[in-house]
C-alpha cells in the first residue's frame, strides 16, 4: 500500500515537471513571426515553409494516425417465430362393440298355394291414324283482265287559222322627169314635170292561234279475255281415323293363397375391445426466437496520418524524427545564414534536409 502511494506521488511530481517545461516551451513566441515555438503547420507538397526567425528552423515531422477502437453491438439475426407442431394426446379405453346386429329368422309354417286363371290381355292399344283426302277441281269458263284499266296523258297540238292581210310594199313618192319635146332652144328650162307614183300593195297569207297546246288525261279501258279456269271444288283436307283396341285371351298362374310363416329373433352379439381414444388432437404451437447481436471490434480513425512543419531552435533541428522522401521543389527557410534554398542545395550543403533524414541519392 505504502508503495503504491509513493508511485503515485513521484508519478503527480513527473507530471507537474512535465507540464511546467511545456507551458514555458509552448509561452515562448518567436522573435519576428506569430508562431510560438512548438507551432505546428501543414505540409503542403509544393508549397513554402512559413519563414523562420535566424536560430529557428521549421522541422518536417510526420504525426501518426490516432486510432480510436470502438466495439458495437451488431445484429446478426433479426427476431422471428416459427410453429411447432404438438402431437396429438391418447388414452386407452375399453369399449364394448356390436360384432352381429339383432336379426329376425323366417320359419316356414304352410307354403303358398297358386292357380291357374284366364284373361283378356291388351295387345295392341286404341290409336289413331290420319288418311288425307285430295283436292277435287273442275273447269270453267272466266272472264280474265288481261290488261287492267289506266289513264294516259294525251298531247293536243296548237290550233291555228289562215287569214290574208294587205301590206304596203312601198310608200308613195313623187318623181321630176324630164319632158320630151321641150327643149327647142337647147336651154332645157322648164322641161322638167313631177310626177306622183302611187304605193304599192301586196296580199299576203299569216296565221294566228286559235287554240293553244295542251295536255289532257284519256281513260283506257281494260282488257278482258275468256279462259278456262281450273276452279277447287272441295280443298284437300285430313281425316282422322280411329284405330280399335286389340284384345287375345291368356292364361296365368297366380297366387291363390301366400305362404305362412313364424318369426323368431336372433339377439345381437357383442364384444369387449380396448382401443387408443383421442384426448387432445394435433395443435400448432407458436415458438418465438430472440433476435441474436454480437458485439464486434473494429477500429476508428480520428485523426489520419499527416506531415507537419514543426517550429524549432536550431539546435534541435538535427533531432527530427521523420522517415521521409522529400521533393526537391520543396522550398524551406535555412536559418543558419537567413536565406532561402532548394532542398538540393541543403542537401548538398549538409548531406541532408534540415529537419529531416532525406538524403541525395549518390
Amino acid at each position: 500500500m505504502n508503495t503504491e502511494k509513493k508511485i503515485t506521488k513521484l508519478l503527480a511530481i513527473v507530471l507537474s515537471m512535465v507540464l511546467s517545461a511545456a507551458g514555458v516551451y509552448a509561452s515562448e513566441i518567436v522573435p519576428g513571426t506569430n508562431h510560438m515555438l512548438g507551432d505546428e503547420v501543414p505540409f503542403v507538397e509544393g508549397h513554402r515553409t512559413p519563414s523562420a526567425a535566424p536560430g529557428y528552423a521549421w522541422c518536417l515531422e510526420k504525426r501518426r494516425a490516432v486510432m480510436q477502437t470502438i466495439n458495437e453491438r451488431v445484429l446478426v439475426r433479426d427476431q422471428s417465430w416459427y410453429y411447432e407442431t404438438v402431437q396429438p394426446v391418447y388414452e386407452s379405453k375399453m369399449e364394448t362393440i356390436m360384432v352381429e346386429p339383432e336379426q329376425k329368422k323366417a320359419i316356414l309354417v304352410s307354403p303358398a298355394c297358386y292357380k291357374t286363371v284366364c284373361e283378356k290381355k291388351l295387345v295392341q292399344p286404341e290409336g289413331t291414324d290420319y288418311k288425307t283426302v285430295p283436292a277435287c277441281y273442275e273447269w270453267a269458263d272466266e272472264t280474265v283482265e288481261v290488261v287492267p284499266a289506266r289513264t294516259e296523258k294525251v298531247f293536243v297540238p296548237a290550233r291555228y287559222e289562215t287569214y290574208t292581210e294587205r301590206i304596203m310594199v312601198r310608200p308613195e313618192r313623187t318623181v321630176r322627169e324630164e319632158v320630151p319635146g321641150c327643149d327647142t332652144d337647147g336651154s332645157k328650162i322648164d322641161c322638167y314635170a313631177t310626177r306622183v307614183i302611187p304605193a304599192e300593195f301586196k296580199i299576203i297569207e299569216k296565221k294566228r292561234l286559235v287554240e293553244p297546246a295542251r295536255t289532257t288525261t284519256q281513260v283506257i279501258p281494260a282488257e278482258t279475255r275468256v279462259m278456262k279456269v281450273r276452279k277447287v271444288i272441295s280443298p284437300a283436307r285430313v281425316e282422322k281415323v280411329v284405330i280399335p283396341a286389340k284384345y287375345e285371351q291368356v292364361s296365368k298362374k297366380v297366387l291363390d293363397r301366400p305362404a305362412e310363416y313364424r318369426y323368431e329373433t336372433i339377439p345381437a352379439k357383442y364384444r369387449t375391445i380396448e382401443r387408443n381414444v383421442m384426448v387432445t388432437p394435433e395443435t400448432k404451437r407458436r415458438v418465438d426466437v430472440p433476435a441474436k447481436y454480437e458485439t464486434v471490434t473494429r477500429m476508428r480513425v480520428v485523426k489520419p496520418e499527416r506531415l507537419v512543419w514543426v517550429l524549432k531552435r536550431n539546435q534541435s533541428v538535427s533531432a527530427c524524427p521523420i522517415e521521409t522522401t522529400v521533393r526537391s521543389d520543396v522550398i524551406i527557410q535555412d536559418t543558419s545564414k537567413g536565406e532561402t534554398v532548394e532542398i538540393d542545395n541543403l542537401v548538398d550543403r549538409y548531406g541532408q534536409v534540415p529537419g529531416t533524414k532525406s538524403v541525395r541519392n549518390k
